[in-house]
């Protein structure tokens, strides 16, 4: 987001409050919000998103 130039509160014109605090709290969101927000910033979901295990 932030090599885009995109804060937190641009996202809110998108995404509801509750998803851009999963966004800002690092927890799960819907697969189809990781897709909204690649296509709104123009990235691969490579640069949005990183999967940790958990044991």
């Amino acid at each position: 987001m932030y090599e885009k130039g995109v804060t937190r509160t641009d996202l809110r014109e998108y995404f509801s409050k509750s998803t851009v605090a999963k966004f800002k709290n690092n927890q799960d969101v819907m697969l189809s919000t990781v897709v909204r927000l690649c296509r709104e910033l123009e990235v691969p979901i490579e640069k949005v998103v990183r999967i940790e295990y958990r044991d």
